[in-house]
């Protein structure tokens, strides 16, 4: 037992706020005796796309938006243990190995899978799509205000806190994205205050060649999957239709 670290990693996810009024799931996955949940859209399409939101993120509200933007795709917004419908306690290691085991299950349905992850959802599908167990199953990698790492974003949100010692959930992305072999996009917010420019930097600096990295520069970290611009990037890179 960790006390410290159980109740940092309590501040840092915050899992109750992205438990309110929810829609019914329409999918779920028993890792371990811990069922996670989501919704699917647009079910029976050749290929897919698995999308890991942000921290505080209501994952379900985005159902609309990726079945008429991505609307060649069945889409599987997954809750992160913890987070909306899913059970168990968030961790790091948890959280890694419940997006591997989700990734395996929806390429098992599927021709295809590509993978979104938008924040701490950039740390996870970092981890995720570079894993040998899935790294050869991944058609294509879309990684949103992503960070070196966690605790470098800590850090510097934080200033002096030693937040290594305080935080041990550290989602070193830096450290793994050299090994994804599937085309990247990285989408970085201009004005984005969350994820300073230096943290995506370093994470931009360790990407494999070929990666593509696209900034919106009148958007923050929250405004950035607003508009239309943000979702005709993703439409080129996956090979939809723009809208």
């Amino acid at each position: 037992m960790n006390p410290i670290g159980d109740l940092t990693r309590r501040l840092v996810y915050q899992a109750g706020r992205t438990r309110g009024d929810l829609p019914p799931t329409t999918y779920e996955l028993d890792r371990d005796g811990t069922v996670v949940r989501g919704w699917v859209t647009r079910p029976g399409s050749a290929r897919a796309v698995v999308y890991f939101g942000g921290n505080i993120e209501d994952v379900s509200g985005w159902r609309q938006r990726f079945r008429t933007s991505l609307g060649g795709r069945t889409s599987y917004l997954v809750a992160y243990r913890g987070h909306g419908a899913s059970d168990g306690i968030p961790t790091e290691r948890d959280l890694v190995e419940d997006g591997i085991a989700v990734l395996l299950d929806v390429a098992g349905r599927h021709e295809s899978v590509a993978v979104i992850g938008r924040s701490l959802g950039s740390g996870v599908a970092a981890q995720v799509c570079s894993d040998p167990r899935v790294r050869d199953v991944v058609e294509s990698v879309v990684l949103v205000t992503p960070f070196d790492s966690l605790s470098g974003v800590m850090r510097t949100l934080f200033g002096g806190l030693p937040v290594d010692l305080l935080v041990p959930d550290r989602f070193p992305s830096v450290e793994h994205v050299g090994a994804i072999a599937a085309p990247i996009l990285v989408v970085r917010a201009g004005h984005d205050t969350i994820v300073r420019p230096e943290a995506t930097d370093r994470l931009v600096a360790a990407l494999p060649p070929g990666a593509r990295v696209v900034e919106l520069p009148e958007e923050d970290h929250v405004s950035v999957a607003q508009p239309d611009a943000y979702w005709n990037e993703i439409q080129r890179f996956l090979g939809e239709p723009v809208t």
